[in-house]
């Protein structure tokens, strides 16, 4: 699922990433983020918590937040399986 969201992210550039100069968010999107920045990214969003300086534009920040939701309910029903198993 990361990687899935990951490639969405790559294929229409949908991460704006600030520039190390601190001179606020690009205008447009970075051209040169790679694919491992976009799993990095996305991976992020599906376990936790984002990079203060990196921001899904456009559509792509409804894909962030569906993906983020997917985490956790994931998460939660990875916790009630674990918890079901140790019962028995």
């Amino acid at each position: 699922m990361i990687i899935l969201f990951a490639l969405l992210f790559w294929a229409r550039n949908g991460i704006l990433v600030e520039p190390l100069n601190g001179s606020g968010p690009n205008i447009g999107p970075l051209e040169n983020l790679t694919f491992q920045d976009n799993l990095y990214f996305s991976a992020m969003v599906f376990t936790a918590k984002t990079q203060v300086k990196w921001w899904p534009v456009g559509i792509y920040r409804y894909l962030a937040t569906v993906e983020s939701v997917l985490g956790w309910l994931l998460l939660a029903l990875f916790l009630v399986t674990l918890g079901r198993t140790m019962i028995r």
